[in-house]
């Protein structure tokens, strides 16, 4: 491959020249470079092999991930006689085992992924569009506090009137009205617990997935 200057080479690796001219000047160029000053000429394969093991993997997560790449794209136009070297297994920690940059890549995409679903439910969050659950679920509680309080009331209302008229102790009508309604108000619980549990998602709740 031909060489080029510092800013020809940052432009190939998504690096500015002065990180460049920095990494040369640490020593971590030495070799894959003639001249001096403005008159450098660096072998972006050279610079390439050289850079490739001494990435920071954090930096491979962020805008890193571009010179990653780009460095595997210059390296992957350089013939090589050698076998392939097999894959090393996952790791169970989570990492990226070395030169792996299929999983590298992956991983790169995932964590893109992630970030995207953070940011529209945030957006939506902002516009309105979208209400968290635990506040729908704390909303929809309160009212039917109210409505139980009010139905319970109405018990005792309707026990006072039965027992004015028929003659009978309020407490044991108002008693049988309440056991009543709260072993009804169970088993209702309970049917819709069931008939939750085995709710699939709606079309449009798996396109809003986030």
């Amino acid at each position: 491959m031909h060489t080029v200057n510092a800013a020809q080479l940052a432009g190939m690796l998504n690096l500015t020249p002065g990180r460049i001219s920095q990494l040369a000047k640490e020593g971590r160029l030495d070799g894959c470079y003639t001249g001096d000053g403005r008159a450098r000429r660096y072998d972006p394969t050279l610079v390439a092999q050289k850079l490739k093991g001494a990435l920071d993997p954090a930096q491979g997560l962020g805008n890193g991930a571009r010179t990653r790449v780009a460095i595997g794209d210059i390296l992957a136009t350089v013939p090589s006689d050698e076998p392939r070297q097999p894959k090393a297994p996952a790791r169970t920690d989570g990492s990226v085992p070395d030169g792996d940059e299929d999983s590298y890549e992956l991983l790169r995409k995932q964590k893109l992924a992630e970030e995207t679903r953070a940011l529209r439910r945030r957006n939506e969050l902002e516009s309105g569009t979208m209400v968290l659950a635990s506040e729908v679920e704390r909303q929809v509680a309160k009212v039917l506090r109210q409505e139980i309080a009010e139905v319970e009331e109405m018990l005792r209302t309707g026990a006072r009137a039965v027992a004015d008229k028929l003659g009978v102790d309020f407490r044991t009508v108002r008693k049988i009205l309440t056991d009543t309604w709260r072993a009804q108000r169970q088993q209702r619980s309970e049917v819709l617990e069931d008939q939750s549990g085995s709710a699939a998602m709606t079309d449009a709740e798996r396109d809003a997935d986030i």
